[in-house]
Formats: C-alpha cells, sequence, structure tokens
C-alpha cells in the first residue's frame, strides 16, 4: 500500500516504503503500454475491538431471530452490505467483488455496521 498525503497539488509520500513501492510501480510498468486502474482511498486505520464485539452481538442476535446459522447470516450480511474492492480474475479482467470484514478500515467498516444495524432493526426488530 503507497500512503501519500497531497499538498499544494503534489504528493507528499508517508514513509521510504511508500516511495520504494511508488518507484517499483513505475519501473515495472515503464514503457510497457498497459494501461493500469489506480483506486485511491482516503486513508482510515483499521478497525478497533470495539466495532468487532459489536458485530459479533449483532451476528448471535441476528442468527436467532432469523433462523441462519452465524456464519451464513454473516454470509448474507457481507454479501449485501460490504463494500466492494477490484481484483484480477483468472481471465485477467477486473473484476468488482465484496470486502471481508478483515480488509476493511474503520470508515468502511462504519459504514457497514450501520448498513446491518438498520437492516436488523427493520426486518428483524433487533435494537442496538
Amino acid at each position: 500500500m503507497i500512503k501519500l498525503l497531497v499538498k499544494d497539488g503534489k504528493p507528499m509520500f508517508e514513509n521510504q516504503v511508500s516511495v520504494v513501492l511508488y518507484n517499483r510501480t513505475m519501473e515495472t510498468y515503464s514503457n510497457t503500454g498497459k494501461i493500469l486502474v489506480m483506486n485511491i482511498e482516503e486513508y482510515s486505520p483499521d478497525t478497533t475491538e470495539n466495532q468487532h464485539k459489536l458485530f459479533k452481538a449483532l451476528l448471535i442476535q441476528g442468527s436467532q431471530s432469523s433462523g441462519y446459522t452465524y456464519k451464513e447470516f454473516e454470509d448474507e450480511l457481507i454479501d449485501n452490505f460490504a463494500p466492494y474492492k477490484y481484483q484480477r480474475s483468472i481471465m485477467g479482467e477486473m473484476v468488482k467483488i465484496r470486502k471481508q470484514v478483515s480488509e476493511m478500515n474503520h470508515k468502511e467498516f462504519n459504514i457497514f455496521i450501520e448498513q446491518c444495524i438498520q437492516f436488523c432493526a427493520e426486518f428483524y426488530e433487533i435494537k442496538f
């Protein structure tokens, strides 16, 4: 992951590792004629333990109310509310797939859990 801050319209790399990764990427694709897709996201630290505890509590109550197993209920929430990421398929195409909980940053997880809580409140009358 390359981390940078844009200041006065110019990139300012967070650390030497980011500089090395950026330079390596530029060298690798220099003069290849390939089109690259770059995802730029606002940095947000990883999820917290309290967020995970809240999600686990929601999964326990949701699975009991819905009749799904814990894992089935988690998969349904991810399939419907998790943010997307892009990944290269075995055919070489970029495909859009849902992120797993462990791949979400703090901001993404907040949005995800809010949507899950709202869904559970509306369909299963679970209050948090």
